[in-house]
């Protein structure tokens, strides 16, 4: 068979055949973008009718490898049925020699290729079999006495160091595939320390793509983030932040429809966001430790808190990546105090002001909206934290004046979902701002001349007025434009809870609103008791109308909300009838 790798025909051949795939990498139009693989498959089709002539015990496995070369060069045309048949029948006779240095890369690139061919037909679970038996196939080559993998259409075989860096890509790829396929089968935890891997194997390339592995990594954080690891979240955000700033400019000068897209731009803007929520979700996980009493904080100082939290971070994710720590840093389980969670709440809050520097009102108003969102959340993870109900106030109005402007400018025709979401953030924050006077009510009424209580009541019903009317907006939002009744049933089940828990709240509101006399020099029970009884009979038909929808269409997830629903039916009709008899309102 050295004949034929050797022969003047078979040499020529094959290097047309792999100037073809050069010029393919370096130039395709997008006119003609498949127009060098064309040629090239050409010459691959000569190199089999070469082959055909000779004989020997070798020339099957020449075709297979022919073969696998055509299936691969079938799939980048996207003809991808082709493509996989060319590359099932290469390994029918490749595999059993897979771990013989001159065609373990093709084996285990045949099957990175069939698993990626399988993912796109939505065959997750074959492309994952094919992708393991690749990753199985590395770790048993790599694993005994050290070989130097070949190319097996080259003449004379040499054995050399640039044959290792096609085992090890082949093997990143495998590892690349895998993550994604794992993450498509919600196979969540194989899939982030997947993607890990092959972060930290694409640090060792030549031609590493910065942006790319940064925004990669941005990604891997929210993993991190959601399993309120914050050490790894943090060092893989620290790592994206130094990566992207190792990005040439003059690479990326030339893409984007105008200057705002610049690719660069939009990374560092994307990643000033992940930042802000970073550290939004660590004030959130740092308030649920504060109010949640049975939480053992002994352990969770231990694990999340440790000083060794954060170098371990950076070992266990990219042991060749030196990562500098530029921000202030969460051990969430010590975040106990106001003092505690303010550094976390200023950086994230100038984290996502810096990303509206990018997502501005004017031709990015989902991402704005959801960037104010994010401001006002960070305002109410703070709250949790302050135990003064009067700054607790404060922070819950801030909220408030940034999301008041922004629902008026926000067109519902053409934004529907963002109005919603602004109306409901809004409604939400004057509910906080009653539970935070109704605290100092409690505190303060009875030693308050009738005139300031009078004042002070209110203040609470106004708050509360309109976060009725806003629950309210969000509630009509969903109805039919013409006769302005909701579907029944409301089909989505994410709107329906939110429908419900608005109409809850609704019923809460009204319930809490102090009666106050409409002259306020004349203190009249009569007209007081009155006006109790009318806010707690609304109150009870919010509660009603859930307790009806439930008992016609029952509301997923919602069981324990029920329960208290079914309680509050059952104890306010007493409530209002003492109201009515003249006790104590």
């Amino acid at each position: 068979m050295n004949d034929l790798l050797a022969s003047p025909a078979f040499a020529s051949t094959y290097q047309k055949y792999v100037d073809a795939k050069l010029l393919h990498q370096k130039h395709h139009s997008a006119n003609s973008p498949f127009e060098h693989l064309y040629e090239a498959r050409q010459h691959l089709l000569e190199l089999k009718s070469i082959v055909e002539d000779f004989s020997g015990a070798e020339k099957h496995q020449i075709l297979a490898v022919l073969d696998y070369h055509l299936g691969c060069n079938y799939a980048n045309t996207e003809e991808g049925s082709q493509g996989e048949k060319l590359l099932t029948k290469s390994l029918e006779v490749l595999r059993p020699l897979a771990s013989q240095p001159s065609f373990v890369v093709i084996v285990i690139d045949a099957l990175n290729q069939l698993g990626t061919l399988w993912a796109g037909w939505d065959q997750d679970k074959k492309a994952s079999a094919l992708l393991e038996e690749a990753e199985q196939l590395y770790t048993q080559f790599t694993s005994g006495e050290r070989q130097l993998p070949q190319d097996p259409l080259v003449f004379p075989v040499v054995a050399h160091e640039d044959a290792v860096t096609s085992l090890e890509d082949a093997h990143t790829y495998t590892i690349y595939y895998l993550a994604q396929i794992y993450g498509a089968r919600q196979l969540t935890d194989k899939s982030a320390e997947y993607c890990r891997r092959t972060l930290d194997r694409q640090l060792k390339r030549s031609d590493l793509n910065k942006l790319t592995w940064a925004l990669d990594c941005m990604t891997l954080s929210n993993y991190y983030t959601d399993i309120n690891a914050y050490p790894m979240a943090y060092h893989c955000l620290a790592a994206s932040e130094q990566m992207l700033g190792a990005v040439d400019p003059k690479q990326y000068s030339g893409d984007g429809d105008d200057d705002d897209e610049n690719p660069i731009e939009r990374a560092k803007a994307d990643l000033s966001w992940i930042w802000g929520k970073f550290y939004l979700a660590a004030l959130d996980f740092g308030g649920q430790m504060k109010q949640e009493s049975d939480f053992d904080r002994t352990v969770a100082a231990s694990t999340l808190d440790s000083p060794e939290a954060y170098d371990q971070a950076g070992v266990s994710l990219f042991k060749d990546f030196e990562v500098s720590y530029k921000r202030p840093k969460i051990p969430s389980s010590n975040i106990l105090t106001y003092q505690q969670a303010r550094d976390p709440f200023l950086e994230g809050l100038k984290c996502v002001s810096d990303a509206q520097k990018f997502f501005a009102f004017d031709g990015h108003v989902t991402d704005y909206v959801s960037l104010v969102q994010d401001m006002s959340q960070l305002y109410k993870a703070l709250s949790v934290f302050e135990e003064d109900p009067a700054r607790r106030l404060k922070l819950h109005k801030r909220r408030a004046e940034l999301v008041a402007p922004v629902l008026v400018e926000v067109s519902p025709v053409h934004y529907l979902p963002q109005t919603q979401q602004l109306q409901f953030e809004l409604a939400a924050a004057n509910e906080a701002m009653v539970d935070c006077r109704l605290v100092m009510w409690e505190a303060e009424h009875k030693s308050m001349v009738p005139a300031d209580r009078a004042v002070a009541a209110d203040l609470i019903n106004e708050l509360a007025l309109a976060s009725v009317r806003l629950y309210s907006d969000f509630i009509t939002s969903f109805a039919d434009a013409q006769t302005r009744q909701l579907p029944d049933p409301i089909p989505d089940e994410d709107n329906l809870k939110s429908v419900m828990m608005a109409r809850w709240k609704i019923a809460r509101l009204w319930s809490r609103m102090i009666p106050v006399p409409s002259n306020k020099a004349v203190f009249d029970h009569v007209q007081l008791r009155e006006q109790k009884v009318e806010w707690l009979q609304r109150s009870l038909t919010q509660y009603e109308r859930i307790k009806s929808y439930n008992s016609r269409h029952k509301i997923p997830g919602f069981d324990i909300e029920m329960q208290i629903i079914e309680e509050m039916c059952r104890l306010l009709p007493q409530q209002i009838k003492e109201t009515r008899l003249g006790m104590d309102i």
